[in-house]
């Protein structure tokens, strides 16, 4: 429900973009209009996906080297616990040995899905950082050219012209400003 509302106001957006011309106002194709900025696209050619994909590995690597240390300590302390018990273990003992390894497993669940949400979290961070830096060189090329809105390609969108794409110009003026010094990506900040 939720694409197809999407879907659905990019339909009218864009269908909204040549209203202007044909209510007979004079203006080029993009005035007023609805323009694309793929983002994607964008990282892919100035790199900074790959720099994204990498922080997102590295910081996997490390979430994972540190689960994996929590789930040896369970284990061991586990072993230790039956090793204490012995062959024939009382009821007690085994009941006791039950709650220690769930009140673990919920604990490394917990440890697990917190770790999960703050990769997600992170990553999320780090397109933002990206998206930031793009947003006002989209804005200003958009405005340049008679757009009143820039919009992300969105799932269900199955075409547009190619006119109101600027992800090469955004894409142009990003290298044209790197050449001169002027942009420059921010380094990936370490795991959190």
């Amino acid at each position: 429900m939720k694409n197809a509302c999407i879907v659905g106001l990019a339909v009218v957006l864009l269908g909204l973009a040549g209203c202007k011309e044909k209510a007979g106002k004079e203006s080029s194709s993009s005035a007023g209009g609805v323009a694309i900025v793929d983002m994607d696209k964008i990282a892919l050619a100035v790199g900074e996906r790959q720099k994204i994909t990498d922080a997102l590995e590295r910081d996997q690597k490390e979430v994972n080297a540190k689960f994996d240390a929590l789930v040896l300590g369970a284990k061991t302390e586990l072993e230790e616990m039956r090793k204490k018990a012995g062959t024939s273990p009382t009821a007690e003992q085994q009941k006791a040995i039950q709650a220690r390894q769930t009140e673990m497993e919920q604990g490394l669940t917990a440890q697990r899905d917190q770790a999960i949400n703050a990769l997600k979290s992170r990553h999320g961070e780090r397109i933002n950082a990206f998206g930031g830096q793009v947003r006002p060189i989209a804005s200003r090329l958009a405005k340049a050219q008679g757009f009143s809105l820039v919009i992300v390609p969105i799932p269900g969108l199955l075409w547009s012209d190619e006119s109101i794409d600027l992800t090469s110009k955004v894409v142009d003026e990003i290298n044209k400003l790197r050449q001169a010094g002027q942009f420059s990506l921010p380094a990936s900040a370490p795991a959190p």
